[in-house]
């Protein structure tokens, strides 16, 4: 078995893919921390009026709600480079392959920790670092043939 495919990245599917290696809990807290503090400013000035007091908490509310989306702005703007190129991926039975303007990385598959199957992202893990590979890189064809082929390959696949 050998898969090729090729992806350029742009800031919607870099925002996409940066987004699941946050996993689902972190945005989810923040969103709900900074909603629960402005509504709670929102609600002291309804009922007391506005003061200068209440620029602190509402500045954290809105800091909290834009956190996630400043993370991958920052980290869009210091890959825009890489990401100008389109990047290539090379699955076969040995491992995966990926290539791009700047590097050209070989991962075994015995060598990952795990692979994460996302919706639009695989994120292999090795050593204390991710990998993102696209599905956008694969035609939905092969995408359902790498699913297939990480059943039974010999690395620990996580959901």
């Amino acid at each position: 078995m050998k898969i090729t495919g090729s992806h350029q990245y742009t800031y919607r599917t870099f925002r996409r893919a940066y987004r699941e290696t946050a996993g689902r809990v972190t945005p989810v807290i923040l969103w709900i921390g900074g909603g629960l503090a402005l509504g709670l400013v929102l609600l002291v000035i309804v009922v007391t009026g506005f003061s200068p007091a209440m620029l602190k908490p509402l500045a954290l509310g809105v800091f909290c709600l834009a956190l996630p989306e400043l993370f991958a702005l920052l980290t869009w703007n210091l890959q825009r480079k890489d990401a100008g190129q389109p990047a290539r991926y090379e699955l076969d039975d040995e491992g995966i392959r990926m290539s791009t303007a700047t590097a050209d990385t070989t991962f075994t598959w015995s060598g990952l920790h795990w692979v994460k199957v996302r919706r639009h992202t695989w994120l292999l893990r090795k050593g204390l670092g991710q990998v993102l590979v696209p599905r956008a890189a694969f035609s939905p064809e092969h995408q359902a043939d790498i699913d297939a082929f990480l059943k039974t390959a010999p690395v620990k696949v996580k959901s």
